[in-house]
């Protein structure tokens, strides 16, 4: 069993536009709503590909029976915080000209002092019983830059998972979690300085390494990406498919990853398994995510490289 976090949902409305011009009038070509939120997506991905999963975290009061949704007709169990107000919307603009997407994401709803000492209470709970547990995205409001660490450092012993970004990300670092997974640029933010080649972006991720993380993944756009564990590290080329959407990709990503680490694959096996993932994402419009059918598709296609460290 992996447990997955998600302290933010949303509801993602995915607007598909010509091409996005500031100050005039955009027609929709196309939209998509999809409840969503990173950890409640990862949970759906881990149950597609037929690994055991549970989803916990905040949900609100408006429009948190669209949640509850989600994540029940996939089948994947749950247990949610509910906390007053409704949940965030988020836009993804999507021109279809070069598939690039525009994000306008809404904060979230406001969590009090003892909400948030019973997740901290339901993530320690839940972690004695999984094999990871794995805390993705943003925080709402009423949470501070340290509560992804506090989480971590309730869960113990867990191996537990980190997939945030700006200063939750270098704060969530000091718990030691086992694995976490910065994008280039945000990685780049971390370190303060613009990483482009491939021994740059290696250096940076183990740094991370030598400050107790096992395992640094880092997702690359376009160019693949990168993963290391201080004593083996592989780069693996993206599969060169038609993007629909980019949205749930990371998450994709992060799921097949940890669930071939859960199965006790390699690091390299591991790997191509969240490559794997990522890839079946981003050929599905919206936040669909990966299936298992495009998961077996690509994964044979995945070509890992090892690096010289």
């Amino acid at each position: 069993m992996i447990t997955t976090v998600c302290a933010n949902p949303c509801i993602d409305d995915t607007i598909i536009v010509e091409e996005l011009k500031l100050g005039i009038v955009n027609r929709v070509i196309k939209n998509r709503i999809d409840a969503s939120g990173k950890g409640i997506n990862v949970a759906i991905v881990l149950k597609r590909l037929g690994y055991e999963s549970k989803s916990i975290g905040f949900n609100y009061v408006g429009k948190g029976d669209l949640i509850q949704e989600r994540v029940r007709s996939n089948n994947v169990p749950f247990e949610f915080i509910t906390c007053d107000g409704a949940v965030r919307t988020n836009y993804k603009i999507i021109n279809e000209k070069d598939s690039k997407m525009t994000e306008i994401n809404e904060n979230g709803g406001f969590v009090n002092e003892p909400q948030k000492k019973a997740l901290l209470e339901l993530a320690a709970a839940h972690a004695k019983s999984s094999e990871m547990i794995i805390f993705s995205g943003s925080l709402p409001m009423g949470c501070d830059d340290n509560f992804y660490k506090d989480l971590i450092l309730a869960c113990g012993d867990a191996k537990c998972v980190l997939d945030t970004e700006g200063k939750k990300f270098g704060i969530g670092l000091d718990a030691k979690p086992f694995l976490v997974k910065p994008n280039q640029f945000e990685l780049s933010l971390y370190v303060g300085r613009e990483l482009e080649e491939t021994n740059e972006i290696l250096s940076a991720a183990l740094e991370i390494v030598k400050k107790g993380v096992k395992i640094v993944a880092v997702s690359l756009g376009g160019k693949g990406a990168l993963i290391t564990d201080g004593e083996k590290a592989y780069l693996a080329d993206s599969v060169s498919v038609v993007v629909k959407s980019t949205v749930g990709a990371g998450d994709s990503f992060v799921a097949a990853l940890c669930m071939g680490i859960a199965q006790k694959k390699s690091l390299k096996e591991a790997f191509a398994m969240g490559m794997a993932g990522g890839t079946g994402c981003v050929i599905t419009e919206g936040t669909q995510l990966v299936t298992l059918e495009a998961y077996n598709k690509y994964l044979p296609m995945i070509k890992v490289h090892e690096l010289q460290l």
